[in-house]
């Protein structure tokens, strides 16, 4: 490995293939990245060895004393011995206190910062007072701040009191374009919901459809994976948050009182999808944000036809009846649409085809990588641009 990088990444949240695998694309670019993450679920490892990512973990062998006393001083032996153009971190407003210390150490020594931000602004009014003022700070600091919500840039800039407009570049999510999908399946019908959650993302509609649909569809399953076990957010504390989880007990009990215990099975957090969108015959998603959710492009990338709740900006992912559905967030809505599906295989098979094309044309991650290298090369390394062939970075 050269001792030379581009981008020098730390932050726990980097552990998830759905950051890391912008950095795997942006190697095509010729821009190369070294993380420094934890490890404290596992998921590190298992991201480095399925993208290839290069990766230094905190130290743990002392427990928390180690990652103070010895982790720090690495972070800065990362930075002497990689001369890294900038460093960058994910979400500031969920990092713990050693990240954010980390942070803090970086900014005082005036290193050039990238904030990456995934919509922290939708749960910014339940920070407190200091930690406000330290983000505000703090975005106002960075070279640049990469967010990922396009529908919320005002929110955005008036939350945080940007000073600087410019520093704010929208990148949404895009995913990783395989081999063409097989749209047939066999075996009993299968309707899944794959993400975390999360109240706001109403995985109890989905039990509601469910109940419904299972009295015209005996044999169908409704597949739920997101569940994390013995979660904080999940305690009493966070239930009136955006941060409050269903846990897997709640769901459980929900599914029985409608008598469907059989019909939904509930499977826990998991960073390898693909043996769930390979037996998935229908996507649910009926958040009320769906903009730009990472599993429903990777879903729909699969050739699964989705149906999603009819909320700002679905639109720009799901045409309504060509690929996929877009529905009111009801039970009833949900369950039309999907005994809609379930009893036409045809119609199954040409929407998931459709939503596959719609992620193909609009949502590759290659695409991201170009836009990406250009954001950095302009805003934050004082460098020319690249060159624009077919207008995709005049889009940004």
């Amino acid at each position: 490995m050269s001792n030379r990088i581009d981008i020098l990444v730390i932050g726990l949240e980097h552990v998830l293939p759905k950051v890391a695998n912008w950095y795997a694309a942006l190697e095509a670019q010729n821009i190369h990245t070294v993380i420094y993450s934890m490890d404290q679920f596992g998921l590190t490892r298992g991201m480095r060895d399925k993208l290839g990512v290069r990766v230094f973990l905190t130290p743990e062998f002392f427990g928390i004393v180690s990652r103070w006393l010895i982790g720090i001083p690495f972070l800065l032996l990362l930075w002497v011995w990689f001369r890294p153009r900038h460093v960058e971190v994910y979400d500031p407003e969920i990092a713990g206190r050693f990240w954010t210390a980390c942070i803090k150490i970086i900014c005082f020594l005036r290193i050039k910062l990238v904030i990456l931000n995934r919509g922290g602004a939708f749960g910014y009014d339940e920070q407190s007072d200091q930690k406000k003022r330290w983000l505000s700070k703090l975005y106002n600091q960075a070279s640049c701040i990469i967010y990922k919500e396009l529908y919320m840039k005002s929110l955005f800039l008036q939350k945080y009191g940007l000073e600087n407009p410019n520093k704010l570049a929208l990148v949404h999510n895009r995913v990783k374009i395989g081999t063409e999908p097989l749209v047939e399946r066999s075996g009993n019908p299968v309707v899944l919901y794959l993400n975390n959650f999360r109240r706001w993302k109403r995985p109890d509609l989905c039990i509601q459809a469910a109940a419904v649909v299972c009295q015209h569809f005996p044999d169908v399953e409704f597949w739920m994976v997101g569940a994390i076990p013995n979660s904080e957010l999940a305690t009493a504390q966070h239930q009136a948050s955006v941060w409050s989880f269903f846990d897997r007990a709640e769901l459980e009990a929900q599914a029985r009182e409608l008598g469907i215990s059989a019909q939904v099975k509930i499977f826990d957090f998991t960073d390898n999808p693909t043996p769930f969108y390979d037996r998935a015959w229908i996507f649910l998603f009926p958040s009320d944000l769906v903009f730009c959710n990472f599993s429903l492009l990777e879903a729909m990338a699969r050739g699964i036809p989705p149906i999603i709740s009819d909320v700002q900006d679905g639109e720009r992912i799901v045409e309504d009846h060509v690929s996929g559905f877009r529905v009111p967030q009801t039970a009833e809505a949900l369950a039309n649409r999907v005994m809609l599906l379930l009893a036409d295989e045809t119609l199954r098979a040409t929407m998931g085809l459709a939503a596959r094309a719609k992620i193909v044309k609009e949502y590759n991650i290659a695409d991201t990588a170009k836009i990406l290298a250009d954001i950095y090369r302009t805003r934050v390394w004082n460098a020319p641009p690249l060159e624009d062939q077919g207008g995709l970075l005049k889009k940004i």
